[in-house]
């Protein structure tokens, strides 16, 4: 007896009623899916995660000083080498300061760059650029290659919290 070949079909909803049925192989979804297990998803993997743009009170830096600073995290299992990567203020120059190389962030870790403008590229890291509470004001993540992976407008809601 032949077998015949397992077939998956994916059913779409349109927004503006019906549907459309796309049916793939067997070994087109087991590829897919096997790509999605082993492929992260590296522009989400390390994001922007805290912005003080107002430090008076949280985390003193090496200095003794209460400057603003960011925080990164990382949202995977596996520590992410970030050497390379680059922070800035601004979306249209997100080049402005990179991470030493050989920085990474631990499995489910944070890293704090205080944004100081003092430009240290050893630990606790200053970049070379201030922020401040400004409606134009941005944290940017790019990786090494200069790809904006996340970006935190300030916004009138957001920029006057003080330790957000």
């Amino acid at each position: 007896m032949k077998r015949r070949p397992v077939r998956y079909t994916l059913l779409l909803a349109r927004s503006g009623g019906g549907s459309r049925a796309l049916t793939f192989p067997g070994w087109a979804v087991g590829l897919f899916l096997a790509f999605l297990a082993l492929t992260p998803c590296l522009n989400a993997q390390v994001v922007v995660n805290e912005v003080c743009a107002s430090n008076l009170t949280v985390n003193a830096d090496n200095f003794g000083e209460y400057e603003d600073w960011i925080e990164l995290y990382n949202s995977t299992g596996a520590a992410v080498n970030i050497g390379g990567w680059w922070l800035s203020d601004d979306p249209s120059d997100p080049q402005k300061w990179a991470f030493p190389a050989g920085t990474s962030i631990p499995g489910n870790g944070h890293v704090l760059v205080y944004c100081s403008g003092e430009n240290t590229t050893a630990a606790p890291f200053h970049s070379s650029f201030k922020i401040s509470q400004t409606d134009q004001e941005h944290a940017v993540l790019s990786n090494a290659g200069g790809t904006i992976v996340d970006d935190f407008g300030f916004t009138l809601a957001n920029r006057c919290q003080v330790d957000h």
